[in-house]
């Protein structure tokens, strides 16, 4: 090994410091697994709430303007800013990026929407592994993209079978490693801790995600229209607003749905400790995503035992066993979703028995030391 590098050193490449989200709370974990075990930590991520934390848990660091690639779909205007962003940050990064490459080991990227720091990392010829938590769209950006990280890195992470399975139309098996994301069980475990004392007569639902379409919000309070029981259903819809005139058409829904029987609270975009405390002291987690790679907010379910309706996409369908452990619905079936929620407000029993099964499944697929030794594993194989 290079004499300079007796030290183990990592390059950690974030796409966002957003306050919430499972590829931001993955990058944290990360930081601080690296921090504790005493490696030297170059940064690199974008200015937000989370950048102070990223910075204490780094020895050095480059803090970027925010920008996103537009991922979900084509935006003219959007990937005009994007590339106006990319051309602003290239300069930048290889400056950063030449002049600690001779003490670095290996890149470590948290996102394939990372392209400027991708591409800056290929010009100075820093080797990096890349991990894959979204499905870019449309097809063609896709296939572009991907064959680029094919050629130039060295493996790539995905976080369940399901995203495994669309990546390997583009970018070999034999490159691809699944880890899937894992939890702060130190943090979950003091919530777990000082859980509130709730009213029999109410029953707390919540669902956790940003205000998009994707997130189809819509049919959570669609399938709520079908629910009749005893008790007083309590909607907590959690999640920074993205789409403004999304936002105004379930605002709407909701007031007309509100009554004395149910109520509905746009609690908007909260820490993860907060959003943690919020899946604590519910009876119920949605997830009613059209599409989803790696929602942490079912592992958070599953390590509460609290139980969870999640539709036919991504890593719940790996993990969730209907009825046994949870339940699947396809993301269409507005009646069966709303059958089940009258199902669980009713049946403490039935409530009981998927909880008691979720503890196995958590521990099964979720080990956070499992997910710290991997990725350390991935990362310093040739060190």
């Amino acid at each position: 090994m290079n004499s300079i590098k007796t030290i183990k050193s990592v390059l950690m490449i974030s796409h966002s410091s957003n306050k919430s989200g499972g590829g931001e709370d993955d990058f944290q974990k990360l930081l601080e697994n690296f921090n504790q075990k005493g490696y030297t930590i170059y940064s690199v991520f974008p200015d937000g709430y989370r950048t102070e934390i990223y910075k204490s848990l780094s020895n050095r660091y480059l803090i970027l303007p925010d920008n996103i690639f537009p991922f979900v779909g084509f935006n003219l205007k959007k990937y005009i800013l994007f590339f106006h962003f990319f051309l602003k940050k290239i300069p930048m990064m290889l400056h950063f990026f030449y002049d600690i490459k001779k003490n670095v080991n290996i890149a470590f990227v948290n996102s394939s929407v990372c392209i400027p720091e991708i591409f800056a990392l290929n010009i100075v010829g820093i080797p990096y592994v890349l991990s894959i938590k979204e499905i870019t769209n449309p097809v063609l950006v896709r296939r572009l993209l991907y064959k680029y990280i094919d050629k130039s890195a060295r493996e790539v992470i995905v976080i369940s079978e399901y995203m495994k399975k669309l990546v390997s139309k583009y970018i070999p098996l034999n490159k691809l490693i699944l880890i899937r994301s894992s939890i702060d069980e130190r943090l979950c475990s003091s919530i777990k801790g000082i859980q509130k004392v709730k009213n029999g007569n109410e029953f707390v639902i919540s669902t956790l995600g940003v205000i998009t379409p994707v997130k189809n919000q819509m049919m959570l309070l669609e399938s709520l229209k079908n629910v009749e029981n005893n008790k007083i259903i309590l909607l907590n819809i959690i999640g920074r607003v993205e789409d403004t005139s999304y936002y105004r058409i379930l605002k709407d829904l909701s007031d007309e749905l509100e009554s004395r029987s149910l109520k509905i609270n746009y609690v908007g975009e909260l820490s993860r400790e907060r959003a943690l405390e919020y899946v604590a002291n519910s009876d119920l987690i949605v997830n009613t995503s059209l599409f989803e790679g790696m929602s942490l907010v079912i592992a958070e379910a599953l390590y509460f035992q609290k139980p969870i309706i999640a539709t036919n996409t991504g890593v719940a369908a790996e993990v969730i066993e209907d009825s046994v452990n949870g339940f699947i619905i396809n993301n269409d079936d507005v009646l069966r979703l709303s059958h089940i929620i009258n199902r669980l407000c009713n049946d403490d029993e039935l409530i009981n028995s998927i909880s008691v099964n979720q503890k196995e499944t958590y521990s099964k697929y979720f080990d956070s030391e499992f997910y710290f030794s991997e990725h350390e594993k991935v990362l310093m194989k040739d060190v």
